[in-house]
C-alpha cells in the first residue's frame, strides 16, 4: 500500500508542497509570531519528501531513438545505453558526431562493448535467462497489446528516389570514411589533435601537462 501510493506520486504533489512553504513564508513576513515558520517547514519537508520518491520511484527511461522498432515486437529485446557523448548537444550534428571521435568517446564506448559482450555471454551460456526474456515477453509485454506492421512483405525502400544524389556525392563522402588500419582514431585521420585548447594568441595548440604545444 505504501508503495504504491509512493509511486504514485505526481510532480504537482511536489509543487504544491513548494508552493505551499513559500505562501507561509511569505505570511510570516507579513504577519510575524502567527506560527507560520512550523507549517512553512512542514510544507517544505513534505515537498522535499515528495520530490526525492518522485526520483526514486519515476525514473526516466526514455534516450534516443534506435531502429528496431519492429524488431522489438516480435522477439525479446534490450537496449544498452552508454555515456560516449556531451549531454545536452543538438542531436544529428556535426558537433555530436565529432564529440564521439574524441579519445574520452571511445572510453565510454570501450566501457559499453564489454558489458554488451558480457551480456551477450550470459545469453548464450544461461538457457534459463532466455525462457525468462520470453516469458516476460509473452505473458507481459504482448500480451495485450498486439503489433500490426504498416510496411507490407512487397513493399521495398524506394532507393530509386537517391540514386543520382548517392553517385554524386558517395566519391567525396569516401575521402571522410575512418581507416581503422591506418589511424588510431577518426580524430587522427582527420589531423585534428586532441585535445585542442586556446592558445594567447587565439590559435589552437594541443594541451600537455604544464605546456602548450602548436
Amino acid at each position: 500500500m505504501t508503495g504504491s501510493l509512493i509511486q504514485g506520486i505526481h510532480h504537482y504533489c511536489i509543487g504544491l508542497s513548494y508552493l505551499c512553504a513559500f505562501l507561509l513564508e511569505l505570511a510570516r513576513l507579513i504577519w510575524p509570531g502567527r506560527g507560520w515558520r512550523v507549517a512553512g517547514l512542514a510544507f517544505g519537508t513534505a515537498g522535499v519528501f515528495a520530490h526525492s520518491a518522485y526520483l526514486l520511484f519515476n525514473q526516466p527511461t526514455g534516450g534516443g531513438s534506435d531502429d528496431i522498432g519492429d524488431v522489438s515486437w516480435v522477439v525479446p529485446t534490450v537496449t544498452l545505453r552508454y555515456p560516449a557523448n556531451m549531454p545536452g548537444g543538438p542531436g544529428h550534428n556535426w558537433a555530436n558526431g565529432i564529440a564521439m571521435a574524441t579519445p574520452i568517446a571511445h572510453k565510454g564506448v570501450v566501457a559499453g562493448a564489454k558489458v554488451q559482450a558480457m551480456t551477450m555471454l550470459d545469453i548464450l551460456t544461461r538457457p534459463a535467462l532466455v525462457d525468462s526474456a520470453w516469458s516476460f515477453f509473452k505473458n507481459v509485454q504482448t500480451k495485450d497489446v498486439k503489433y500490426e506492421p504498416l510496411i507490407r512483405p512487397e513493399d521495398q525502400p524506394a532507393t530509386e528516389l537517391n540514386t543520382e544524389i548517392l553517385a554524386r556525392y558517395r566519391p567525396e563522402m569516401k575521402k571522410y570514411y575512418y581507416d581503422p588500419t591506418k589511424y588510431k582514431t577518426y580524430l587522427e585521420q582527420l589531423g585534428i589533435t586532441y585535445p585542442t585548447v586556446r592558445k594567447p594568441d587565439g590559435s589552437c595548440g594541443t594541451q600537455q601537462p604544464g605546456k602548450v604545444i602548436p
